[in-house]
C-alpha cells in the first residue's frame, strides 16, 4: 500500500479499490472510498500515521461494500470523523440490509448477510449529504457529479485540482479485456452517465478498480472503451436470445455460461439484478417483448 501524488493536494492509494486522499492542510485530510473492512483499513490507518495525516472526513462515491465497508472501522479510530455521500448512498450505507432486499426482491437468506459482512462490519451514520454541483467543505471546493447506473447513489467527486474520482462508473481495462460482463443497476442511467462524463475535461481521473490513474490524454479513450464495451454487452445479451422465448432464469443461465462467471448464492443475485435491468431497458426501447400465454413469463426479441 503506497501513497501516490497526483496533483496539488490530491493523492491516491492503490489497491483492489483505489482510495483517494485529499490534503486539507499539512496534517488534515479527506479519504475518498476507504475500501473493505478488516486488514485493508488497518493498513490504511498505519499509512496515515506514517505521513502524520488525520482524516477529518470520508467521501463515498457509492454504496457498495468494497468502497464503503471500512467506514465503521475508521469511525472507531477517529471519533470525530464525518461521512459524506449522496442521499441514496447515505440511505444504503446506514441501512445495508436494504441493499439485500433490492437484490433478492424480498426476504434474503442469512448466507447472503454473512457473505457481505466479511467486508462490512457495521453501518455508520452518513451525516452529510452532497449537493450535486459545487460543494465547499472545510474551505475547499469539490464538484459532485451524479453518475447513477452502476448503482443508484453513484457520484464522481472532483477535487479543486481537477482530479476526478469516479468510483465504479468505468470498468477497468483488465476487466474489459478478460471478462466484459458489467455490473449495472440501471442500464439507461448508466448509458446517460457515460455520455455525461465524456463532456468534462478532467486533468486526471481515478477509477475504482484500475491499476493506474489516467491523465488528460488518456481519459477520453478510456471512457470510449467503456462506451463500446457497454454496447457490446447489450448486443451480446440480445444475441443470446437467438430465436427463443426465454424465462429470466434461462437468459441468466446463458449469460453466466457465455461469460464464464463464478456462481454462488450472493453472486447469482447480483447477476440476476443486472439482467433484470437490461431486460427492462430493452423492453422500454421496443427491442424485447414478452409472452405469458402458458402462465410463464417469457421474453423474446422482436423482429430478430
Amino acid at each position: 500500500m503506497k501513497l501516490h501524488h497526483i496533483k496539488g493536494n490530491t493523492y491516491y492509494i492503490d489497491g483492489i479499490v483505489n482510495t483517494g486522499i485529499y490534503k486539507i492542510n499539512e496534517h488534515d485530510c479527506i479519504i475518498i472510498d476507504p475500501g473493505v473492512a478488516g486488514t485493508r483499513i488497518k493498513r490504511l490507518i498505519s499509512l496515515l500515521e506514517k505521513y502524520e495525516l488525520n482524516p477529518k472526513a470520508v467521501f463515498i462515491t457509492h454504496e457498495h461494500v468494497d468502497h464503503n465497508g471500512g467506514c465503521y472501522q475508521l469511525s472507531q479510530t477517529y471519533k470525530d470523523i464525518e461521512f459524506f455521500g449522496s442521499k441514496y448512498t447515505a440511505f444504503y450505507t446506514e441501512n445495508s440490509d436494504m441493499l439485500f432486499y433490492y437484490l433478492t426482491g424480498g426476504q434474503f437468506a442469512k448466507l447472503m448477510d454473512e457473505d457481505i459482512r466479511k467486508s462490512f462490519i457495521k453501518e455508520v451514520k452518513v451525516n452529510n449529504i452532497f449537493e450535486m454541483g459545487e460543494n465547499t467543505i472545510y474551505g475547499k471546493k469539490f464538484n459532485i457529479i451524479p453518475t447513477p447506473g452502476h448503482c443508484r447513489g453513484s457520484v464522481a467527486i472532483v477535487t479543486d485540482d481537477n482530479v476526478s474520482f469516479v468510483g465504479d462508473l468505468l470498468i477497468s481495462e483488465r476487466v474489459l479485456e478478460i471478462l466484459g460482463f458489467m455490473y449495472i443497476y440501471n442500464t439507461d442511467e448508466h448509458r446517460e452517465s457515460l455520455e455525461k462524463i465524456k463532456e468534462y475535461e478532467f486533468d486526471y481521473l481515478v477509477n475504482g478498480h484500475s491499476r493506474k490513474y489516467y491523465d488528460k490524454g488518456e481519459i477520453a479513450e478510456f471512457i470510449q472503451r467503456n462506451v463500446d464495451a457497454f454496447d457490446d454487452f447489450e448486443n451480446t445479451i440480445i444475441k443470446l436470445f437467438k430465436d427463443d422465448k426465454l424465462r429470466h432464469e434461462d437468459i441468466l443461465k446463458r449469460v453466466i455460461e457465455h461469460y464464464g462467471l463464478k456462481v454462488f448464492y450472493t453472486e447469482y443475485h447480483y447477476y440476476k439484478a443486472v439482467i433484470q435491468s437490461m431486460i427492462a431497458s430493452l423492453m422500454d426501447r421496443g427491442i424485447l417483448d414478452f409472452d405469458v400465454s402458458d402462465k410463464t413469463l417469457r421474453y423474446f426479441v422482436k423482429n430478430p
